[in-house]
């Protein structure tokens, strides 16, 4: 009779682990929730990485994140602001004026970098155009041609919540500390393209940590 009581418990424990393993996903309803470690959890979350054909016919962002639970779907695609599944952050572009879905984030010390879909914002966009990221006269429809396939690179600072393309200038400051990446940078001819920008930001994180 122990033997069956104890065998009755270790089951049941193992049930639990299994539950409590399964719920790696983590919602956040806003940025101060995500800085305050402050999430719901759930295992009913589903994330694609959309295909170029997908983009390119309706627009929006790389990953769509969504659930087979209705009203969850629904909170996912225009209220939740950010979802963390395995270890890995994803910003709701919506939140930015970047039209759908989620772009996969970065976190180096107080921002969060991203590549997203062109803003919607006029200001930023009038910003983009005269640093030469974008040029000429801009379709209305964003949701088609070759323009919905262009990503640029955002920067979110999370002490002030100001969000901004990443500009060279941006960079520049970002490896003021370290001269000689600095130097490297405003050699580049491309500078502010996603993988130059993309590879300066992994150096960025790599001397960060050997600092610390």
């Amino acid at each position: 009779m122990k033997i069956c009581k104890t065998s009755i418990l270790i089951m049941l424990l193992i049930k639990m682990t299994s539950v409590y393993s399964q719920k790696t996903d983590y919602i956040y309803q806003s940025m101060a929730d995500y800085i305050q470690n402050q999430a719901d959890t759930t295992n009913r979350i589903i994330l694609e990485k959309r295909t170029r054909g997908q983009i390119y016919m309706s627009g929006g962002n790389d990953y769509k994140i969504y659930s087979a639970k209705k009203e969850l779907s629904k909170s996912i695609k225009k209220q939740v602001w950010a979802i963390q599944k395995n270890d890995s952050l994803f910003l709701n572009c919506y939140h930015f004026k970047l039209g759908f879905w989620y772009a996969y984030a970065e976190k180096i010390n107080d921002n969060l970098f991203f590549t997203a879909a062109i803003t919607m914002d006029q200001e930023q966009r009038q910003e983009m155009a005269i640093a030469g990221m974008i040029g000429g006269p801009i379709a209305a429809g964003l949701a088609g041609g070759d323009l919905a396939l262009k990503r640029f690179y955002y920067v979110l600072n999370l002490k002030t919540g100001q969000m901004q393309y990443l500009s060279k200038t941006m960079m520049l400051d970002l490896i003021k500390s370290f001269p000689e990446l600095a130097e490297s940078y405003k050699q580049e001819k491309e500078p502010e393209e996603i993988e130059t920008l993309r590879g300066y930001l992994s150096e960025i994180k790599i001397r960060n940590t050997v600092v610390r």
